[in-house]
């Protein structure tokens, strides 16, 4: 049984902590890119 006021906040939770993660992923491949262009 799902909570249905609990679980919209859940979602966004999620949503959240993957835009994140996949925000610093983006980050670290730019970082990479401007190393190896720098050498």
């Amino acid at each position: 049984m799902l909570d249905i006021q609990w679980t919209p906040i859940k979602v966004q939770q999620v949503i959240t902590d993957r835009f994140r993660a996949f925000s610093l992923f983006i980050v670290a491949i730019l970082i990479v890119i401007i190393v190896l262009n720098a050498k």
